[in-house]
C-alpha cells in the first residue's frame, strides 16, 4: 500500500513534467512514504528473522500485545500460569518481561511492570545491591 502511493505520487510527477513543484509538499509526502516504507520493512524483516516475538498494537489508546507463536509457547505458558514470580531484565535495568505472579508480588499491576525500572520494584534495603549486581560489581561473569 506504500508503496503503491508513493509510486504513484512519483508517476504523477512525472506525468505533469513539473520537476520543481517536487521541492515543495509533493518531495515531502515522498519522503514521508519513503520512511514509512523502510520502518514497514524493518517490522517485517525482524518477523521473519525471528527477532520479533510480539506485537504491540494500539486500539482506542490501549496498547494490546499479541505474541508470535513458536516453538517457545510451551514454556510461555509454564512462565505465566506458575506460581512462582519471574521476570527479565535487559541490561539498563528494565524490565522486559514478568509474569503475572511477579506482578502480583511487588503490588503493580503487570502493564505498570512491563518496561519499568527493576531497583525501584524491589524494596528500598534491597535496590543498591540490585542496581550493583546490574552494573555486574559481583564479581561473577563478564562484565560489560
Amino acid at each position: 500500500m506504500i508503496q503503491d502511493r508513493l509510486r504513484n505520487a512519483a508517476q504523477s510527477l512525472a506525468h505533469a513534467g513539473n520537476y520543481e513543484a517536487a521541492s515543495g509538499k509533493e518531495e515531502r509526502e515522498i519522503d514521508a512514504l519513503r520512511q514509512e516504507l523502510r520502518e514497514a520493512q524493518e517490522v517485517l524483516a525482524a518477523i521473519r528473522s525471528g527477532a520479533a516475538d510480539a506485537l504491540v498494537v494500539i486500539r482506542d489508546d490501549k496498547e494490546m500485545i499479541y505474541t508470535l507463536e513458536n516453538a517457545d509457547k510451551p514454556f510461555r505458558i509454564f512462565l505465566e500460569e506458575m506460581q512462582e514470580g519471574a521476570v527479565t531484565v535487559d541490561q539498563k535495568g528494565l524490565v522486559v518481561y514478568a509474569n503475572r505472579r511477579f506482578a502480583d508480588l511487588v503490588g503493580v499491576p503487570l502493564e505498570s511492570v512491563m518496561g519499568s525500572s527493576f531497583p525501584d520494584l524491589v524494596c528500598t534495603a534491597d535496590q543498591a545491591p540490585v542496581r550493583g549486581f546490574l552494573r555486574n560489581d559481583s564479581g561473577h561473569g563478564k562484565k560489560n
